[in-house]
């Protein structure tokens, strides 16, 4: 078997039977994903870099704590969420996963200067909607609209019960709808 086909789990093992290669498989594998998550806590790439390194090295001791039963991203994805909560309470942030800005961008990416400047306002409107949810709502939504994550990946990363998860993106569903309503002259 190939390292492409191994799963998780089996990189895993391999770690720890003192392969060292293999972590750095892992970090390969999950570091633009933390990187994304991490950003949505720290607003900074730099910042971000330095959450995941500090995820990666947690991921890393605690390797034996893994239960290899269960999805690997699962549980690596709580550190970063973890380690990413420990930098907002050292910096005394409450602002919690708020990707508006990175997510319009995704949306409304143009190469017509006429587009960019019709959408600008939109992605204004959208970025106050989004940033206007509380943190409890947005972190899921934002997880399932954007990282394309599960409910179920989403129970597993957050540690609520998956009706949970459906009812929060439900809810921010509703509450953006509603903020976005108000936040339009025209509606």
């Amino acid at each position: 078997m190939n390292d492409q086909q191994q799963t998780d789990a089996q990189i895993v093992q391999r770690v720890l039977k003192g392969e060292q290669i293999a972590f750095a498989e892992l970090m390969q594998k999950y570091e633009p994903a933390f990187l994304r998550y991490a950003q949505q806590f720290t607003k900074d790439a730099d910042d971000a870099a330095d959450v995941v390194q500090e995820s990666f090295i947690k991921i890393y001791r605690n390797l034996t704590a893994y239960d290899q039963k269960r999805p690997f991203s699962s549980w690596a994805y709580r550190i970063v969420r973890n380690e990413s909560l420990n930098w907002l309470r050292s910096r005394k942030r409450v602002t919690f996963g708020e990707t508006a800005e990175y997510v319009l961008n995704r949306m409304f990416a143009s190469n017509s200067p006429e587009l960019e400047y019709a959408a600008a306002e939109t992605r204004d409107q959208l970025t106050s909607a989004l940033n206007a949810l509380p943190a409890a709502y947005r972190e899921p939504l934002q997880l399932h609209a954007i990282e394309e994550q599960s409910y179920k990946e989403i129970s597993a990363k957050l540690q609520l019960p998956i009706g949970t998860v459906g009812t929060r993106i439900n809810r921010a569903k509703s509450l953006l709808k509603r903020v976005w309503t108000k936040s339009d002259p025209n509606a």
